[in-house]
């Protein structure tokens, strides 16, 4: 996989990038306004400014954006000039976001449905492009990679390309989501703990082990109060400090397990598929848990998002509510809406069941719960239930020694939309238990009575023969 790592700009001037974006929107709103840029046939009229002052300041604002992004892009590769990838963690069902950081010219930006995206999955080492589906989409804006509902076999490697033009490779992994492997934390401004954990310095083998947080994700709720969470994953990153240690004490550790750390210099998962094994079996890593934080929060819920086509004056021609399923020619062909997954489950009475959402709707929001027509009340469920049936960290419904009453439809929801259906079925199977002893006896007792009357009706019928 490593061998498909490329010369190319720095993941850490990720930041950079996005403050020179927005810097020079807000530069173009602030002095141009609302003002139209393109013609009637769609092209952008700043390529061609002549004499006119407003499009020359324009292209000059945008040359300019541009070479700063260059020299952010120069200024991040270290003094190596290599390129520094990106190692991410993901939960199973999740939810991810790579972002294409293509410095794009003015003579480009034209150009930018041309960027592609090319993966190689665990084992395969040559780039092949992506199909996309209903999970996996690509922004129209910023050429983003965005992949939902992540499933275990995308883990692997991911790089977007304008022509010769590379970006950092990114190496995903994507992690069972065992709810045990997994601490719930509270903001260090909380009354009470747990809080994160702190830093943790493992000087004899240079490495230091931190939790990488993401970002929160989409309150479940609007207009009213609801819940977001962020998960902070074990990461594990290259320790410069420099000090005496016996070799036994590095033995599991070798250089190039090291080497690979330093290249990656926003450090490797714990849980990633590629930390060197040697890492993975420090006590210190293994023992360290990735962590989930829930927050409550309250949203206003987002007016209509309506399409708006406007002439040279100003003027509204043309008004389209994309919030109601109404769009405009000029827009082209919305993305498909994933479609509902429904799931069907058997289970044995008394077995412990843990139903996860089969779907996704392109979205990083909380699972709620209906069990049939019933809203499903995490605190509720679990106090009704004495314990029995619970929703655990990352939103799945536990039941412990399951019923024949639990047979339901269980249907899963997102910000007030279906998103997916699991129907259980829980049957009451008899369970025989036999003695091996007793079914040798059994199996013995059957075979000497076959044999008996096979003899019997062998020699009876030689005898009959014999007297004719």
């Amino acid at each position: 996989m490593l061998s498909c790592v490329f010369d190319i700009s720095s993941g850490g001037w990720k930041d950079v990038l996005e403050d020179i974006k927005q810097r020079a929107k807000e530069k173009f709103r602030k002095r141009y306004g609302s003002q139209g840029t393109e013609n009637f046939l769609g092209h952008d009229l700043s390529e061609y400014p002549g004499t006119t002052e407003y499009f020359r300041n324009l292209n000059k604002e945008k040359w300019s954006s541009y070479y700063e992004c260059l020299a952010a892009q120069e200024n991040n590769l270290g003094h190596h000039q290599s390129v520094t990838p990106v190692a991410i963690a993901a939960l199973e069902g999740g939810s991810v976001k790579l972002e294409c950081r293509i410095c794009l010219s003015p003579d480009n930006m034209n150009a930018i449905h041309s960027v592609e995206w090319h993966s190689a999955v665990v084992d395969f080492t040559s780039l092949e492009p992506i199909e996309f589906d209903e999970h996996i989409l690509v922004s129209p804006s910023d050429k983003s990679l965005m992949m939902y509902n992540l499933r275990l076999e995308q883990s692997g490697q991911y790089m977007c390309s304008l022509g010769q033009a590379l970006t950092a490779p990114y190496f995903l992994t994507v992690v069972k989501s065992f709810e045990s492997n997994i601490n719930e934390v509270h903001p260090g401004k909380a009354r009470h703990g747990p809080y994160p954990r702190e830093d943790l310095i493992i000087p004899r083998h240079s490495i230091r082990l931190s939790s990488d947080w993401g970002s929160w994700s989409l309150c479940s709720e609007c207009g009213k109060v609801g819940k977001k969470h962020r998960y902070g994953f074990c990461n594990v990153l290259y320790h410069s400090e420099i000090i005496q240690v016996s070799k036994r004490a590095t033995k599991s550790i070798t250089e190039k397990d090291l080497e690979l750390l330093q290249l990656f210099q926003e450090g490797i998962p714990c849980s990633s598929h590629i930390l060197p094994d040697g890492i993975k079996k420090l006590p210190e890593v293994k023992n360290r848990k990735d962590e989930i934080m829930i927050a409550f929060c309250q949203e206003k819920c987002t007016e209509d998002k309506v399409f708006e086509v406007r002439n040279e004056f100003g003027n509204v021609l043309e008004q389209a509510n994309n919030s109601a399923g109404v769009y405009s020619m000029l827009q082209g062909l919305p993305s498909a809406e994933p479609h509902i997954e429904k799931l069907l489950e058997y289970r044995r009475a008394e077995s412990d069941v843990a139903l996860v959402c089969p779907g996704n709707l392109n979205s990083d929001a909380s699972i709620q719960w209906q069990i049939g027509d019933k809203v499903v009340i995490p605190e509720l469920i679990a106090k009704e239930s004495e314990g029995r049936i619970f929703v655990g960290l990352t939103d799945r419904i536990h039941i412990k020694k399951a019923k024949v009453s639990d047979t339901n439809i269980y249907s899963c929801w997102q910000r007030k939309e279906l998103a997916g259906i699991v129907r259980l079925v829980v049957e009451k199977k008899i369970k025989l238990n036999f003695n091996h002893h007793i079914m040798m006896l059994a199996m013995i007792i059957i075979l000497f009575t076959f044999l008996w009357v096979f003899t019997k009706a062998f020699f009876g019928r030689k005898y009959a023969r014999i007297k004719d």
